[in-house]
């Protein structure tokens, strides 16, 4: 028994032939994101508040084999309960060195209009770096 694949209509194969163009925006923020960042895990979220300010503690994990040396971003602290298109519940900028299969523990301020015990628990948080 012998089976064929449906005919296609023209106007159907040259609509799927047509290449998605990104927005400039889009490609702005692209080039804006260090490559090395593909091999960096943020994980291990910890918010605490000291002296009325919120703290977080993470862990920066390189995956890589390479020594990513001085890095630094900005990253968007999102809620996983929120709309993905509501801004993020909080900022923060980190800056330190990653050498090869290297982990790190960080401690920085987060830039928020919330208290610690506002902000959603750590498993209903996700961290997205948008930048250096």
């Amino acid at each position: 028994m012998l089976f064929r694949a449906p005919r296609e209509e023209p106007a159907q194969t040259a609509q799927a032939a047509s290449p998605a163009f990104e927005t400039p925006a889009v490609q702005q923020a692209a080039a804006q994101i260090n490559p090395a960042f593909r091999h960096v895990e943020l994980t291990g979220l910890r918010l605490t508040e000291e002296k009325r300010r919120v703290v977080l503690q993470f862990v920066l994990v390189n995956h890589s084999a390479m020594d990513l040396g001085e890095l630094s971003g900005k990253v968007d602290l999102k809620s996983l309960k929120a709309d993905p298109a509501d801004p993020p519940v909080g900022t923060f900028e980190f800056k330190t060195s990653l050498g090869p299969y290297e982990a790190k523990d960080l401690k920085v301020p987060v830039d928020t209009k919330l208290r610690a015990y506002e902000l959603p628990d750590w498993q209903f948080l996700r961290a997205e770096i948008r930048g250096q």
